[in-house]
């Protein structure tokens, strides 16, 4: 629906681009915005939602434009919804506690291919999504890397935030003393460091691109220095699986790789080989 143009001023609640008679429609769907934690599940969207989603008080990212434009197509005509939207929040409580009480562990990620993909495992394997334990991570842009217990995420990293694996354009978890000395040098503003923990960081930083079809071609043509960096990401991913596993406290059903990085048979193939004794390995590439 992001293409379609409506037009308020003729008042058909036809757009001009497809077609779409919006009252034809049951409903609209759109992904969810940053707002308060939330239980997985779908939610109406209504003025308070949006109020939330711009003030950017639990996060600042593109996909609360989502809720806003499928809230102006209905205008009242239709319900608006959204779907596990990424401050979907399960987490058990001791997941949330670090070593300053001022910081606690936050719960943002790809929620909605997550659960998804949860889902389309358990169809696969003939069993209720609520019965298994999966460890699934999502490799994007930033990768997420999460513990799902039985239909609940219990814990999971925060691309977002620089807690998690480095990315394609992600710093993931830096060492903090490292990391506190890199702010105080004076060299960055806030806003430099903003732009280096979310577009920045990871792939981008050490070799210039976010692309992984570029980084496995410069591999092809014999960059040592290219392949060394995305072993490195492959290497802290599979850090992060065996780590999700142990937050099961049991061994995992399965593993599931989704995202867009999951389309690459020879980086899933970095992990798999380190994985396989743990858990059958089961990929989804791309969102659902």
């Amino acid at each position: 629906m992001g293409s379609v143009r409506y037009t308020e001023k003729s008042g058909t609640g036809i757009s001009y681009k497809h077609n779409i008679d919006i009252k034809s429609l049951d409903a609209i769907v759109s992904r969810g915005p940053a707002v308060k934690p939330l239980h997985s599940g779908v939610y109406k969207i209504n003025q308070q939602m949006l109020d939330d989603a711009k003030s950017r008080r639990y996060g600042d990212h593109p996909c609360a434009i989502g809720c806003m434009i499928a809230y102006d197509l209905a205008l009242n005509t239709v319900p608006a919804y959204t779907v596990d939207p990424p401050c979907v929040d399960e987490m058990i409580s001791v997941a949330r506690v670090t070593g300053l009480p001022a910081i606690q562990r936050k719960s943002f990620f790809q929620a909605l291919n997550h659960k998804a993909v949860g889902r389309l495992l358990a169809k696969q394997l003939n069993r209720r999504y609520e019965d298994l334990n999966i460890v699934i991570s999502h490799l994007g842009s930033g990768i997420s890397v999460a513990s799902h217990l039985k239909g609940r995420v219990i814990d999971v990293t925060n691309g977002l935030d620089g807690d998690a694996p480095f990315g394609l354009d992600r710093v993931g978890t830096l060492p903090v003393a490292d990391w506190m000395r890199f702010c105080l040098s004076g060299d960055n503003q806030p806003e430099d460091l903003h732009r280096i923990l979310n577009g920045g960081g990871g792939m981008m930083a050490h070799l210039g691109t976010s692309s992984a079809i570029d980084i496995e071609q410069r591999i092809q043509q014999g960059d040592k220095h290219a392949e060394l960096i995305y072993d490195a990401m492959a290497f802290q991913i599979v850090k992060g699986i065996g780590a999700a596993a142990c937050a099961l406290g049991t061994r995992p059903d399965a593993i599931v790789f989704t995202g867009g990085l999951a389309n690459s048979t020879y980086f899933t193939n970095k992990l798999k080989t380190k994985l396989d004794w743990l858990a059958p390995v089961h990929i989804f590439a791309g969102e659902k």
